[in-house]
């Protein structure tokens, strides 16, 4: 199966190399616990290797999003 990585080298490595391509991903936790950000950084890294991406925020203001956006460039 084909992977898509990350570009957080470590967990690629857990991952055998990425997500798969073609799937969807879910990311789930408590409050905090850094989903913005990890989101975030995968749109980040898609975005940079050519892959066209889309975010769906539903508790998230734009500004917020923007601000968060900022700390993974």
């Amino acid at each position: 199966m084909e992977r898509v990585p990350t570009g957080i080298a470590e967990l690629d490595a857990k991952l055998s190399g990425g997500y798969p391509k073609g799937k969807g991903l879910l990311v789930t936790g408590v409050s905090g616990a850094g989903k913005t950000i990890f989101g975030l950084h995968l749109l980040y890294q898609s975005c940079v290797d050519g892959t066209e991406c889309v975010l769906i925020a539903t508790e998230e203001t734009p500004e917020d999003i923007l601000v968060q956006a900022e700390m993974v460039t």
